[in-house]
């Protein structure tokens, strides 16, 4: 079925700004609203609340409540390699390892 609506939590003011670019950010937000789903920017996830039974029922973020009753997370594009910076595995300058692919394993390069 089709859902009944759709809120995406966003925690940057554009959603993809970061990784594509505040215009295409922007791009993308304006796609996604034109199909009604609501987007609330700036936003720190707090808390997933539930009922007597486990299931979900609401997202509380920056001291409000969203109602719920599916969650599709995303934990960003963000690598978090900061500890690998004097082990001599070498990094890109956003933080990527560089690896080729041969195989069924990742090798770096």
């Amino acid at each position: 079925g089709k859902a009944k609506s759709v809120t995406v939590i966003g925690r940057s003011e554009v959603p993809f700004a970061r990784l594509l670019g505040p215009e295409i950010g922007k791009a993308i937000l304006k796609m996604h609203i034109n199909k009604e789903v609501k987007f609330i920017p700036n936003a720190k996830v707090e808390r997933f609340n539930g009922d007597d039974a486990d299931q979900l029922i609401g997202i509380t973020l920056n001291e409000q409540t969203v109602p719920a009753d599916v969650c599709l997370m995303a934990t960003g594009v963000t690598p978090t390699t900061d500890f690998l910076k004097d082990t001599g595995i070498p990094l890109s300058d956003s933080g990527n390892i560089a690896v080729d692919k041969v195989g069924p394993h990742i090798h770096l390069r």
